[in-house]
């Protein structure tokens, strides 16, 4: 068995490779790395608000806003703020949102495609299976980290 700290390792190199890959895929799109993961949320869920793009994310709505700020500037979604109450933005896709989002798809697919080459149907069964695993380890993990954020009043 391979020693933690070699899964890491392994783990690590491959995010780093996989992000390097996306930040090229991306880039000749137009798109920040992260910027696909907020244009894919607004399509699958409607409009929606800063905050709550933030909290699906996992990141501070700081960051968010800065990457709605660029992506409202490169015409691929539109801020509404709330006529009854001028505190209340709204983000929503444009035309070129949408076609970004299918292309981002599809940038992903040739990545994963990559990422995948030369493994058997049995390998990837196997492998998905083992990704599944992960994310439900992950899933508990994560949801006791933020009972004892709750518990701590730390947010």
């Amino acid at each position: 068995m391979l020693p933690y700290h070699e899964v890491r390792e392994k783990e690590q190199e491959n995010t780093l490779l996989g992000l390097k890959c996306l930040f090229h895929l991306y880039s000749k799109e137009g798109l920040y790395p992260g910027q696909p993961a907020i244009l894919l949320h607004i399509r699958d869920n409607g409009p929606t608000s800063p905050s709550v793009l933030a909290k699906h994310l996992g990141v501070s709505t700081a960051s968010v806003g800065v990457s709605i700020k660029r992506l409202e500037h490169a015409g691929y979604v539109r801020k509404q703020r709330n006529p009854n109450d001028l505190r209340y933005v709204t983000v929503s896709l444009t035309p070129k949102g949408a076609k970004a989002c299918c292309r981002a798809e599809a940038l992903s697919d040739v990545l994963n495609n990559h990422r995948l080459a030369g493994f058997t149907e049995e390998e990837l069964q196997q492998f998905t299976e083992y990704l599944a695993r992960i994310n439900h380890n992950l899933a508990d993990y994560l949801t006791s980290l933020q009972g004892e954020a709750e518990g701590s009043g730390k947010h």
